[in-house]
């Protein structure tokens, strides 16, 4: 899995409002004297996707079919660059909530000149 050290933890399009799901990919941390199996979580959004299902096959392109993975919820996006800002809520039918928290803190550390915030409510 070293081809995933150099993919991005987050990858959202520029603007608007779209479907966004976080994945989990088993990591081997290659620096612990054993072999220690730990999780990388990827955020991954796009507006091309009308479905959250198309997000994680979008990924699934970008990484290979090879590599094992979980959608481990989703919801949406409000990407706001006049006013930088970014807001994540609602929810995915098929792979359920999103840690939204979660997906915050990766999205400020993305971002961080803008406001980022999040809603566990809404669609």
């Amino acid at each position: 899995m070293e081809s995933l050290d150099k993919v991005d933890l987050v990858h959202i399009d520029d603007n608007g409002v779209f479907k966004y799901v976080l994945i989990k990919v088993p990591h081997t941390d290659d620096n612990e004297e054993e072999d220690i199996l730990n999780y990388k979580i990827y955020l991954r959004g796009y507006i091309s996707c009308d479905y959250h299902a198309n997000v994680v096959r979008k990924f699934r392109e970008e990484v290979g079919n090879d590599v094992p993975m979980e959608c481990i919820g989703g919801g949406r996006i409000e990407k706001n660059n006049a006013g930088k800002k970014i807001t994540v809520y609602g929810y995915s039918q098929e792979f359920g909530q999103a840690n939204h928290s979660l997906s915050a803190e990766m999205l400020k550390k993305k971002y961080p000149d803008f406001h980022v915030d999040f809603s566990n409510d809404g669609y």
